[in-house]
């Protein structure tokens, strides 16, 4: 039964996408700025570019839309105490989050199943949001399988996800 899309049924239903963790990572005025996101995707291969939501309210906000450059970090299944870390609005997780500066002088988290480095091309202004577009110039992986966010928790990519079954 379909019902008015209330935030409290809209934020209930966006739970059940499974979703790769991610920390973004900048530095802007001489600070490093990180942030876990769940809201990024794939845009094209041709050329690579990605896409990441970013509320404006987010202390990462500024160092993403200004600065030219940043990385995006898939969190590797062992890496959920970053993500924890890297999701609360606590100045100090800047400095305690073990990120590793690039020559280019880029944070990216150590050990991540993937680092893309990514050049901000594009910002779309969406409500309470920016869509920040970029170009995938540099990319580091690893055999660690990602970590997963569905319904509000971390699962490793071998877990069981809730299982949904059709009436009838």
């Amino acid at each position: 039964m379909l019902r008015e899309a209330t935030r409290s049924l809209v934020l209930d239903a966006f739970s059940r996408i499974a979703s790769t963790v991610a920390v973004v990572s900048a530095a802007h005025d001489g600070t490093l700025r990180a942030m876990t996101v769940t809201s990024f995707a794939t845009l094209s291969m041709a050329p690579p570019r990605l896409l990441v939501c970013v509320a404006k309210t987010a202390r990462t906000h500024a160092a993403l839309t200004a600065q030219p450059a940043f990385a995006v970090n898939l969190l590797a299944e062992d890496q959920e105490d970053l993500a924890r870390t890297f999701a609360t609005s606590e100045p100090a997780k800047h400095t305690t989050g073990g990120l590793r500066v690039l020559d280019g002088g880029i944070p990216v988290v150590p050990d991540a199943a993937a680092s893309l480095i990514c050049h901000r091309e594009k910002i779309h202004d969406e409500g309470d949001h920016d869509i920040v577009i970029a170009r995938v110039v540099a990319v580091a992986t690893s055999d660690s399988p990602p970590l997963l966010h569905h319904r509000r928790t971390f699962k490793p990519v071998g877990s069981t996800l809730d299982r949904v079954t059709a009436p009838g």
